[in-house]
């Protein structure tokens, strides 16, 4: 049989993409998949539920098919910027509902995505009980972003956040522990237009040193690391605590 022009290529996302979690995500889909058989029955249930966590009403039902939550619209709720409740058009016969907030804006400080996150992560483990490490790790791996890239790249950082949960969205077997692996490719966001700051010292990085591990040159243990392991001050195989090269570039006295 003849082939398409498109079969003619490799599949070069299909070999090259590594899942760190795939008992997760298949345990994962098997309860979405039970969610959707019956999804307006399982929706009527959980709101029926006394001690159901503090979320929009309007938003859970991405979460119980595990879509893309817009967090501004989470936000906009909380700050009372919009109403917690479904839209509805009307034309001529028929209804249409959207199940959707308008998000009102941006979301422009850390304090704002992380209560956005808290709520979103409280529904998600009440819907899908065995996600709770998945999420906490990401939480603490995003707060490390923001601590180290300050506040001149919330925008970006924020955007960063957005985009890897949309790729969650669309592939199933990504899980929240995937963060990692897709890391050099969403930083790539840091910095385009904006001045990045890293790392504890507040010294200011060029776009060349986007990909360099934060977390290797102050000496915390990680696994699983798409960044390159050198010295942020001198491009040197060591750490940048233990870099013996002063402000000149020259390299101090012992």
């Amino acid at each position: 049989m003849e082939k398409y022009p498109f079969e003619s290529h490799n599949d070069e996302y299909g070999s090259t993409r590594t899942y760190q979690n795939l008992q997760l995500a298949e345990k994962m889909n098997k309860i979405r998949t039970h969610y959707e058989a019956s999804k307006k029955d399982a929706l009527r249930r959980l709101k029926d539920r006394i001690g159901w966590p503090n979320f929009p009403q309007s938003l859970w039902e991405p979460v119980l098919l595990n879509q893309y939550v817009d967090f501004r619209k989470i936000h906009a709720v909380w700050s009372g910027g919009a109403p917690d409740e479904a839209t509805v058009h009307a034309m001529q016969h028929f209804k249409f509902v959207v199940n959707q907030i308008e998000s009102k804006g941006p979301m422009v400080s850390e304090s704002a995505w992380t209560a956005a996150f808290n709520s979103y992560s409280k529904a998600v483990v009440y819907v899908y009980l065995h996600r709770s490490r998945e999420l906490v790790n990401y939480q603490g791996r995003m707060q490390e972003v923001f601590r180290y890239h300050g506040d001149r790249s919330i925008k970006s950082i924020i955007k960063i956040d957005e985009t890897f949960r949309t790729m969650l969205a669309g592939d199933n077997r990504l899980t929240f522990d995937d963060f990692e692996s897709a890391s050099p490719l969403l930083y790539s966001m840091l910095g385009q237009g904006e001045s990045v700051r890293g790392g504890p010292s507040g010294r200011r990085f060029d776009q060349g040193d986007r990909d360099i591990c934060r977390r290797y040159n102050v000496g915390k243990a990680h696994q699983n690391c798409g960044f390159r392991h050198i010295c942020l001050k001198c491009k040197g195989s060591h750490r940048q605590s233990e870099c013996t090269r002063g402000k000149d570039g020259k390299v101090s006295d012992a």
